[in-house]
C-alpha cells in the first residue's frame, strides 16, 4: 500500500489520546539500541490498555547502507518495515525504517506517552497491522475485511462507532 508520507504520521496527537500500536516514541534511556522506537503491541489491543508495550527500534535507512528504499517498500528483508520522515513530513520519501528483528517489552503507558512524538494516522496503522502480521504469522491480513472489524478501535476513530467487542 504506498500512503503520501504527508498523511501518514499525526505529528501531534492529542496528549489525551491513548497509547497505541503505531505510536512512534523517544527512546532515550530505555534498553532499545536506537533513539526511536514504534509500539508495536499492547497488554490489551480491544481496549487500548498499554500497561505493558512492546517496541521495536526505528532506525534512519542511512545507517544501514545495505537496505535501500526499494527492498523495504516491497518487503525485502520482513524485518525492515519503511516509515517515512515525521520531522519533515512534506519530504517524499522513506528515510527510516523499523526493525522487527529487536523487540523489548515490560514499559508503562505513562512513562511512553510522556516521550510521543508521533502517531500513525488510520490507514497508515492497517498498512503497519498487515506488516506485522506478515513478518510475526507469515499470513497477510484480509485488510478490507481487517479495516471494516477493526479500525474502529484506532484511537482517532469517532467515538459514536466505537463498541464494546
Amino acid at each position: 500500500m504506498n500512503l503520501d508520507p504527508r498523511h501518514y504520521w499525526i505529528t501531534e496527537p492529542p496528549p489525551d489520546r491513548p497509547l497505541f500500536v503505531g505510536d512512534l516514541i523517544a527512546v532515550g534511556d530505555l534498553e532499545l539500541s536506537a533513539d526511536y522506537a514504534i509500539v508495536i503491541a499492547l497488554a490489551d489491543p480491544t481496549t487500548c490498555d498499554a500497561t505493558q508495550a512492546v517496541l521495536t527500534p526505528v532506525h534512519r535507512l542511512s545507517s544501514r547502507p545495505a537496505l535501500s528504499v526499494d527492498l523495504c517498500t516491497r518487503g525485502n528483508p520482513s524485518w525492515a518495515t519503511p516509515l517515512p520522515d515525521w520531522i519533515t513530513p512534506s519530504v517524499i520519501g522513506t528515510e527510516w525504517f523499523a526493525d522487527l528483528r529487536n523487540v523489548t517489552g515490560g514499559h508503562g503507558a505513562t512513562q511512553l506517552n510522556r516521550r510521543r512524538l508521533a502517531a500513525h494516522a488510520a490507514p497508515a496503522w492497517l498498512n503497519l497491522v498487515d506488516r506485522l502480521s506478515r513478518f510475526f504469522t507469515g499470513l497477510s491480513i484480509d485488510g478490507p475485511r481487517f479495516a471494516l472489524e477493526h479500525a474502529i478501535r484506532h484511537p482517532d476513530a469517532p467515538r459514536a462507532n466505537r463498541t464494546a467487542s
